[in-house]
């Protein structure tokens, strides 16, 4: 029960960290944790910040895509990442 608390603990602190960083990017986030469209610069700059940010490297599968449209899918994305980041 402790580790699925932290879990959920440490996934609250990566979304507010995630849309705190694409607000200063200047993306709007819906009610419903979705991006609204987001051109082409602002998406490669949200995903410089969001690296320095996360110290994590985004794979080139994600720069083909705009994954940010869901909230929960981008948090999910970056959990992975950071804990592919922390065992390595």
């Amino acid at each position: 029960m402790k580790d699925y608390i932290l879990k959920l603990v440490i996934s609250l602190n990566i979304k507010e960290s995630i849309i705190e960083c694409l607000a200063e990017c200047g993306i709007d986030i819906s009610r419903d944790n979705y991006v609204d469209e987001i051109d082409s610069v602002t998406y490669v700059s949200c995903l410089v910040e969001l690296e320095q940010k996360f110290e994590i490297v985004f794979p080139d599968e994600y720069l083909a895509e705009n994954f940010f449209e869901e909230i929960d899918k981008l948090v999910s994305i970056i959990e992975a990442l950071v804990q592919d980041k922390d065992k390595g």
